[in-house]
């Protein structure tokens, strides 16, 4: 939602209103999204970290373990959707001269946050939302 624009973004049986930014800020969206999960009375938890998965053959039943308020709860979901972006996997690109860089090179899924940055000179090759993030982020580091 943050790097399309709106006309890409509406949800089920509630588009944004006329006036909204063709280009949202994330505080805006992300209130949108509490006001939304709220309207269509969705059973929505935030602050909830999924720490495995497995699909059981014998019993034909996907066991999903998430980590909530501090402990783990075992769930039994019917059916399972893996929401991972495009392909869930890292393309670390190779450019000549990587290999004597001495600075430091990772791909966004091991990024350590932008404090570890702070008062120093960053590139960020890419241009899906994590490379936007990430770029917002360092600069406000």
């Amino acid at each position: 939602c943050l790097h399309d624009p709106v006309w890409y973004d509406h949800l089920p049986y509630i588009d944004f209103p006329r006036n909204w930014p063709v280009f949202s800020p994330k505080d805006k969206i992300g209130d949108w999204l509490e006001m939304y999960t709220k309207v269509m009375e969705l059973n929505y938890w935030s602050s909830t970290e999924a720490r495995s998965a497995a699909y059981d053959d014998k019993t034909k039943e996907w066991t999903v373990v998430v980590h909530r308020d501090g402990k783990d709860i075992a769930l039994k979901p019917k059916q399972l959707v893996l929401a991972t972006g495009m392909s869930s996997k890292a393309n670390m690109p190779s450019f000549k001269g990587m290999d004597s860089f001495k600075g430091d090179q990772h791909h966004s899924s091991k990024h350590p946050g932008p404090d570890a940055y702070a008062g120093k000179k960053a590139v960020v090759i890419g241009s899906n939302n994590s490379a936007h993030d990430i770029a917002a982020a360092l600069w406000e580091a």
